[in-house]
C-alpha cells in the first residue's frame, strides 16, 4: 500500500508498506535485480563464501 504523506506540486512523499510488514520512505533510489541479473553477477564460490 502507498500512502501520500505530503506533495506540493508534482513532488510527493509517502510511504510504501511491504507485504512483509517493513515499510519503505519515498522517494528512495532502491537497487533491484531480477533473478536472472543476480545469477549473472556472483558466482557461485562467491556466494558460498558469503554464506
Amino acid at each position: 500500500m502507498f500512502q501520500v504523506i505530503k506533495q506540493e506540486d508534482r513532488a510527493r512523499r509517502g510511504r510504501f508498506s511491504c507485504a512483509h510488514g517493513g515499510e519503505v520512505q519515498t522517494p528512495v533510489f532502491m537497487n533491484v535485480g531480477t533473478q536472472g541479473a543476480i545469477k549473472g553477477a556472483v558466482s557461485a564460490h562467491d556466494l558460498k563464501a558469503l554464506k
